[in-house]
Formats: structure tokens, C-alpha cells, sequence
């Protein structure tokens, strides 16, 4: 609906106007993908198409930061106080082909994301995870998963307590809600 949207923007005499992509990271998908979906809604609507502009990839954004750093207070206050000495923070973000990773600063900036917050909250038991894997079986994509780590956790006993911090989804959807509980075995995760 985009090349609609623009056009009925240009009939209303809209001549700029601002996108804001809902994800917080540089990748194909997750952002350049919409600058390029963009760029054909307005060759489609032709001559005087609104000008878009895009604002920055925003997981540095201090208020991004100091978001995810409150969220994540509260959670480590609900954890009894017998179980805090020893809490693991482990931050999930969605996973996407290695060969992606490899020409973008995804990576690089769920990192830089992990990092501000932890500093923040002076804990420094933490780990970057993935989920949402999916695609070809022989394709790979940016591990360790979700799943398997937490396994490996409550194996080895790495934690008193663990706390989810969805860092590349800013709003809860089935995705984020249902990814972490599903069985280990099911195939697509």
C-alpha cells in the first residue's frame, strides 16, 4: 500500500515526509529492504512523489537505551532476593543468515546495545542470543539459539536466575512470545 499511500500523499499536497522503520539495527531486512521499497512506491507514483527521509538506525538512541535498561530493572527486581548473587541477563535478538550478518553491522550493533545496557546496570553476567531461525536447514544463521543456550545454562547451572531481554523487537508479538518456550526439537525455531 505504499505507492497508494504516497500517491494519495501527493494529492493532498504532501511534499515531505518522515519514515520511521520499526527496527532498531542495520540488516537487508530489517532496514534497507523499506529505503528500497521506498524508492519504487515513489518511481511508481512518478514526478512530484513526496521526498522521504528515514531516520537513523536507532539502537544507540539514548532513549532507546535508557528504555531497555528500565524494563530490564524491573524485571531484575521481581526476581526473589535469594536468586539475585547470581543473575544472567541474556539478550535475544532476531536471527539472521550469517552471510547477511557478514555485510551489515547487525551484529555489531545488538553488541554495542548489550553493552550500554549492561554498563548501566552494573551486571556483567550476560550473553547475546538468538531466535527465530529459519530458512533453508543448510543455511547458517547467527547462533548460539535461544533454545540450545538456555539448555546449556540450566545444564551447567550458569545462573541463579536468567532474564529475556528481546533487544531487537520493540513490541511483543508472537514472534518474541511464543520462539523461546517452543521445544527444542521443533524444527523451525
Amino acid at each position: 500500500m505504499l505507492a497508494e499511500t504516497l500517491q494519495q500523499m501527493k494529492q493532498d499536497g504532501i511534499r515531505r515526509a518522515l519514515a520511521f522503520v520499526t527496527s532498531a539495527y542495520s540488516s537487508y531486512s530489517g532496514y534497507r529492504q523499506y529505503r528500497e521499497e521506498m524508492v519504487r512506491a515513489q518511481k511508481e507514483v512518478g514526478p512530484d512523489a513526496p521526498e522521504i527521509d528515514k531516520l537513523r538506525a536507532f539502537f544507540n538512541h539514548p532513549g532507546f537505551i535508557e528504555a531497555t535498561e528500565k524494563r530490564l530493572r524491573d524485571a531484575l527486581q521481581e526476581i526473589p532476593a535469594a536468586a539475585r548473587q547470581n543473575v544472567q541477563i541474556v539478550y535475544i535478538a532476531h536471527s539472521i543468515p550469517v552471510s547477511m550478518a557478514n555485510t551489515c553491522d547487525y551484529v555489531h550493533q545488538l553488541e554495542e546495545v548489550r553493552k550500554l545496557v549492561a554498563a548501566r546496570l552494573g551486571v556483567g553476567n550476560d550473553a547475546l542470543v538468538y531466535q527465530s531461525r529459519s530458512g533453508a536447514p543448510g543455511q547458517p544463521w547467527l547462533e548460539p539459539d535461544i533454545l540450545d543456550y538456555l539448555h546449556e545454562v540450566k545444564a551447567r547451572y550458569l545462573a541463579s536466575a536468567v532474564v529475556l531481554a528481546p533487544i531487537s523487537f520493540i513490541s511483543d508479538h508472537m514472534e518474541v512470545l511464543y520462539d523461546p518456550v517452543v521445544d527444542s526439537e521443533t524444527p523451525s525455531r
